[in-house]
């Protein structure tokens, strides 16, 4: 069985997080708050990706894939390949 000190040094451990995460939420808040007066970065930061297809770099290689599937259409057959 837990002694009375045990438990009063428990409470103050929980209170003393319940402290962290008040701080922590007033953080979140103020730093929400600057960024809406930016509204393009609050934008930006709010924004999430929905599919790869989002993605710049998946944009970028579908292009160099296109572009590389468009020159090889010139190539002549190879003859070697049954």
């Amino acid at each position: 069985m837990r002694t009375y000190s045990e438990i009063r040094d428990q409470k103050s451990e929980v209170r003393g997080r319940r402290s962290e995460v008040r701080d922590r939420k007033s953080e979140v808040r103020d730093k929400k708050s600057a960024l809406t007066s930016n509204s393009n970065e609050y934008l930006r930061i709010i924004m999430q990706i929905k599919s790869a297809k989002d993605l710049t770099v998946y944009k970028r290689a579908y292009e160099l894939a296109m572009e590389i599937f468009h020159a090889s259409k010139h190539f002549q057959p190879r003859s070697d390949i049954l």
